[in-house]
């Protein structure tokens, strides 16, 4: 309901008596046009007015939706819901019948799994329905979920380059995509597995910063057998600031659930606090606002002392440091 006022609703009636204006508000009410609202004050007059008032709009008609509800739609589909919030549902329905229609005629394809844009687009013929969450409401409100329609989600697959394809090497998973493009560029040019600041580097995989989090579940399954081999060594580097020590600590969790174990690039962020002491750390740029700051202490347990109490005092003054700070010439100082 919308509220009104008494001067705008006797506004076509300003030259009429009091009482004339007072009897059409009054035939207002009556008809259940509209209701004062009851905190509103009183005009004052005799007999008195209140200020403010509730127009009252005509319930629509539902009663066709109700009997499609409960007897037009595919059995799979619970009405429970929208018998209760019929409004909703008339603005929810084309979709309501589209998933209906589809349930009604692809039993068969519902048999195989397919990826979730495609069965999004498959039933509503919007290939991102489902990741505008309006998909998923759609199938809650209507008592199913996302296993009745049988997708599977899509991650972004890894970027990567392999100088070496053997068993046992060192993979470097890197947060940003300059330093991805600069290593990767010493290991083209060298012709193989090269010395990163003293360690040799086989394969360099770029996360993406968050991204990689998703795609890091699926790893198994989405990379070649000699990257999952036990006796690799897997080694993460990425910004000194709160959201980069997060990345490398759900990835290492990540990591751990799967047997595997992962580490900082211990000898780059050294280099990264080197150049930055050198260059003044209050020249360092200003962590980006909304960062969360609720970081693991194992990251620092891989550092001598003098370096985590570094790395903790230019969080504590809201600095970071960049990993393009590095660049070719560093990488290749051993």
């Amino acid at each position: 309901m919308k509220k009104i006022t008494l001067e705008d609703i006797l506004k076509s009636r300003r030259g009429e008596s009091y009482q004339d204006q007072y009897d059409y508000i009054m035939n207002l009410i009556n008809d259940g046009r509209i209701s004062p609202v009851k905190s509103a004050s009183t005009n004052g007059k005799n007999p008195p007015l209140p200020l403010r008032y509730w127009i009252i709009e005509d319930e629509a008609d539902r009663s066709a939706y109700i009997s499609e509800l409960k007897y037009g739609l595919n059995y799979r589909i619970s009405p429970d819901y929208y018998l209760h919030h019929l409004s909703l549902y008339e603005k929810d329905r084309k979709y309501v019948i589209s998933l209906s229609e589809y349930l009604d005629k692809n039993q068969d394809a519902l048999r195989i799994p397919v990826s979730e844009n495609e069965r999004s687009f498959d039933i509503w013929h919007l290939e991102k329905f489902f990741q505008k969450s309006s998909g998923f409401r759609i199938l809650k409100n209507c008592g199913l979920g996302p296993e009745d329609m049988n997708f599977y989600t899509t991650q972004e697959p890894l970027a990567y380059y392999s100088a070496s394809r053997k068993p046992g090497s060192v993979f470097l998973f890197i947060e940003n995509k300059d330093t991805f493009f600069s290593i990767r560029r010493i290991l083209i040019e060298k012709g193989g597995p090269y010395p990163i600041l003293g360690t040799t580097i086989s394969t360099v995989i770029y996360g993406s910063g968050k991204g990689i989090w998703k795609s890091i579940e699926d790893f198994e399954s989405c990379v070649e057998e000699y990257m999952i081999d036990q006796r690799n060594t897997y080694l993460y580097f990425g910004d000194i600031d709160y959201e980069g020590i997060g990345i490398y600590d759900n990835l290492r969790e990540i990591f751990t659930s799967s047997g595997r174990s992962l580490t900082p690039f211990e000898m780059a962020y050294r280099r990264m606090v080197e150049k930055a002491e050198a260059a003044g750390l209050d020249q360092m740029p200003f962590t980006r606002e909304k960062q969360n700051r609720n970081i693991d202490t194992e990251f620092f347990r891989h550092f001598d002392s003098d370096t985590a109490g570094t790395i903790r005092s230019l969080l504590e003054d809201d600095r970071y440091i960049p990993q393009e700070i590095l660049n070719v010439t560093d990488f290749l100082d051993r």
